[in-house]
């Protein structure tokens, strides 16, 4: 059998699955309620399995749609931009990480179509859950300080349909980076596959990506964008840029956020594949993970 570090990065699966209830799941935590049905408590489990109950339908639950703003009335087409916020398990967010991509949208020039669309800011998007998760699964509301509910990234499609003209109109994804929507090249796929099925072409979704690191205690970021056209071309090539290599190691990190215990994804496996640097970095990733692990479960 292949370990994880021998699979095509490139083909894995979208989405991930509890192992417990084999649901499709946005996150896993470690079990923390000893149960019968479970043999062990260290597996890593859906949050509804986690705490022991019935998954929640969340699509039923009455939500409104706050904040959504009608487009101008214009004849030009129009960019729609939408801001992804990435939380990986509470649904709250601080108002600088929702000013921090404002600002980098009304002072960038790096943004696509600026000459020749009318540049319309949606409100943000929620992209709640595991990097694993596809984000068909990432139901659950995005909230601010003040707890103004924005939509999750589950509705993006039908956000954008209610209101694009396909043969006109764009959409770009601005997020810091591209692991801040998803860290599988599957779930992106899966994510441009849809906006097709919507008859929007995925050379009319732009990505937008901030770079934002900090550096000696300073914010610094490097810009870049891309269509995902070129997105697609990229994956099916395999092709070794730093915003690829960056999917791969966070992927990596939430692979052996339980450890590198014996069998097949050894130590000496992961030193087999990867630079002592990025080892380094996967160690940090996990450390947040970890870290995020300890929370309280917000439902």
């Amino acid at each position: 059998m292949q370990s994880f570090l021998e699979s095509d990065f490139f083909k894995l699966p979208a989405g991930i699955r509890c192992p417990n209830c084999w649901s499709f799941c946005y996150a896993t935590a470690k079990s923390r309620v000893k149960r019968t049905t479970t043999p062990t408590t260290n597996n890593r489990e859906c949050l509804s399995c986690a705490i022991g109950c019935i998954p929640t339908m969340i699509q039923n639950r009455k939500k409104p749609i706050n904040l959504f703003v009608v487009p101008p009335f214009t004849s030009t087409p129009i960019n729609f931009i939408i801001t992804i916020q990435r939380q990986s398990r509470k649904n709250t967010v601080g108002a600088e990480a929702l000013q921090l991509l404002r600002d980098f949208i009304s002072t960038n020039k790096a943004m696509p179509h600026l000459s020749t669309h009318v540049q319309f800011i949606m409100p943000p998007i929620g992209s709640i859950g595991s990097g694993l998760a596809s984000y068909r699964d990432m139901n659950r509301s995005l909230k601010d300080e003040r707890e103004t509910i924005y939509s999750p990234i589950s509705d993006i499609m039908f956000m954008l349909t209610a209101v694009m003209r396909n043969e006109d109109d764009k959409v770009t994804l601005v997020a810091s980076q591209m692991s801040s929507i998803t860290c599988k090249p599957s779930n992106l796929i899966q994510l441009l596959e849809d906006f097709k099925e919507f008859k929007i072409s995925p050379k009319n979704v732009s990505f937008l990506l901030g770079g934002f690191e900090t550096q000696e205690g300073n914010l610094s970021c490097n810009p870049f964008s891309l269509n995902g056209e070129e997105m697609m071309t990229i994956f099916e090539k395999k092709e070794n840029l730093p915003w690829v290599n960056e999917l791969k190691l966070n992927c990596f990190a939430r692979m052996f956020v339980d450890g590198l215990v014996s069998g097949r994804n050894t130590t000496k496996m992961l030193e087999a594949f990867l630079t002592p640097a990025e080892i380094i970095g996967i160690f940090k990733k996990i450390a947040i993970i970890q870290e995020e692990d300890e929370m309280e479960i917000e439902e």
